[in-house]
């Protein structure tokens, strides 16, 4: 028997969720990783590579890396996910990085759930780029490589992947499925529209995802078809800018502490090693006024919010030296420091900002959000309940959703999809948001246009005698409401060369298409394209075949 595991690759944290049924409903269980002697329900993304011994990550890697050696401390890698560069110091690649932490999520569960075949769903944001899709791709395989054991699943790969949101909503649906018809958010009778707004630790991804009934009874996920409607821009945006907002708050306390510090010169290393220190101890102060926060919804009928306020106390080691930091922090001194990110006035300004992304989207899809059936809020973040009250300020009614807890809501999705992906009934459709063309000598020309399974064959000729065909292949956004391609967001994103095994005469005609999917005629949720190219004639079998992971590979280490 599978067992069937959802993991929630995050910037901050990640987590890990097994998938069961029980009397004909999905339950899912977030699982507890080993790190050192504890357990946490999360794996802090997190690594340090000290000299000379294995690198470690999670809790293990948190307590010494920006300690000892700040260079070699690794965090928030998923925002330079898709970049092909070498982390300093540690000379390891982003997709390697997060392949360390794939790892041990899938060695926890096999550790954890031993059985025959683990079945694995991984999540990804719906706006992360084709590059940041074959990076992850990347860092899966080696992830299985390091594990071992674990069988990378070559011919399942398009199945491999959920975005971030879509697993998010999955989870909401399967929750609503197990209420009474009266006391559910949604009624499934018709089409129902939600926007996702997905807030973790370093990154906001939103996504705006309609949901078709088949027929006229609706008792679960695959009665329903689940599409997603619109896509809003990749921003790093999250937990961590306010963590960073309450660490300078911090810094400048400790400057009035000690003013000798001002006189103090750190290596940039040493100047990375205090602001990690001073973010860590944001974020136990964010963590603890966010649990003493009541949001409007868990007070009682006379009860009156009160005032959270957080002592701290730590010490930040800086050339070696010890300086105690320690005071009081009160929830109106948070919310002066974290002012521009949940400030309503600051919407269009600048894109770090609750509002500015959510009326981005809205703007670009045209619906009226009192037209829309509600909002729902996810992600770790959203713990913090001034955001979910900042939303509800801006949402025009009162369909505004938390799903609790908000940061097991994608991990949860994910396990959930690994338990339906399978079902020939379940039917979920997400397009891909990346165009594609071909580089020819004087031009770009369009092979695969946003949002389309499948590209139509494109004729070329050999422009000489040859027998290799070099294909380079440049990927970028489409305008909205138009089939003009913005040619300076085009960058290279592969190449390889053709061995035709003969050579052809110049003149012959060569064929090239792209599309998702590969052989299969399912939808891949991975949106990494194939590439296939015909010499001579085009109703004959490809002579060429290649997923465009292998071409970016190519690139990187050829």
């Amino acid at each position: 028997m599978a067992i069937l595991v959802g993991i929630d690759l995050g910037t901050t944290t990640t987590l890990v969720g097994r998938a069961v049924d029980v009397e004909g409903a999905i339950s899912v269980n977030v699982i507890d990783i080993r790190q050192g002697d504890v357990e946490l329900s999360y794996l802090p993304s997190v690594a340090y590579f000290p000299p000379g011994e294995e690198p470690l990550v999670g809790l293990e890697a948190q307590k010494r890396g920006p300690q000892e050696d700040a260079s070699r401390y690794v965090r928030a890698v998923k925002r330079q996910m898709g970049r092909r560069v070498l982390l300093p110091v540690v000379e390891q690649a982003p997709y390697q990085i997060s392949a360390l932490y794939l790892a041990k999520a899938l060695d926890e569960a096999r550790y954890k759930l031993p059985e025959d075949e683990i079945v694995f769903t991984v999540t990804v944001p719906a706006s992360f780029t084709t590059n940041q899709r074959t990076d992850t791709l990347l860092a899966l395989r080696e992830a299985c490589d390091r594990v071992g054991g674990i069988h990378y699943p070559e011919d399942d790969e398009g199945k491999l992947f959920i975005s971030e949101p879509v697993a998010a909503m999955l989870a909401f649906l399967n929750e609503e499925f197990k209420k009474p018809e009266a006391v559910r958010h949604l009624d499934f009778s018709e089409v129902r529209r939600v926007v996702v707004y997905d807030i973790g630790g370093g990154t906001l991804d939103l996504t705006r995802i309609f949901v078709e009934p088949k027929g006229s009874d609706v008792n679960g996920l695959t009665d329903l078809e689940i599409h997603v409607d619109e896509i809003g821009y990749y921003n790093p945006f999250g937990g961590e800018d306010f963590d960073l907002a309450l660490a300078k708050m911090l810094y400048n306390r400790l400057m009035e502490q000690f003013p000798e510090l001002h006189d103090v010169r750190l290596t940039p290393e040493q100047r990375l090693g205090v602001r990690l220190q001073l973010m860590d101890q944001a974020k136990e102060i964010k963590e603890s006024l966010s649990d003493q926060m009541q949001s409007t919804d868990d007070l009682l009928l006379f009860d009156e919010p009160e005032e959270a306020t957080h002592y701290h106390s730590g010490e930040i080691n800086i050339q070696g030296q010890l300086y105690s930091l320690e005071g009081e922090i009160d929830e109106l001194e948070f919310k002066e420091a974290i002012e521009d990110l949940i400030a309503q006035g600051v919407a269009g300004t600048q894109r770090k900002n609750l509002i500015t992304p959510l009326d981005d989207l809205l703007t670009k899809s045209k619906l009226d959000p009192a037209r829309l059936d509600g909002l729902l809020i996810v992600g770790g973040a959203a713990r913090l309940p001034l955001i979910p009250k900042v939303l509800r300020e801006y949402w025009p009614n009162d369909r505004v959703w938390v799903f609790q807890p908000p940061d097991h809501a994608v991990v949860t999705g994910a396990a959930i999809y690994s338990y339906l992906r399978d079902r020939a009934d379940f039917i979920l459709v997400e397009k891909a948001a990346d165009v594609y063309y071909v580089r020819l000598e004087d031009r770009f020309d369009l092979i695969l246009p946003a949002k389309k399974d499948l590209g139509e064959k494109k004729r070329y000729e050999l422009n000489s005698d040859a027998d290799r065909l070099s294909l380079q292949i440049f990927a970028g956004q489409q305008k909205d409401g138009s089939d003009d391609p913005i040619l300076s967001s085009l960058v290279h994103q592969g190449g390889t060369v053709i061995n035709l095994g003969q050579e052809y005469q110049q003149g012959t005609p060569v064929w090239v298409q792209m599309r998702y999917a590969g052989e299969a005629s399912e939808t891949d949720h991975t949106k990494v394209p194939w590439v296939y190219v015909w010499i001579g004639k085009k109703e004959d079998p490809p002579q060429f075949r290649r997923r465009y992971s292998e071409l970016v590979q190519e690139v990187r280490h050829g």
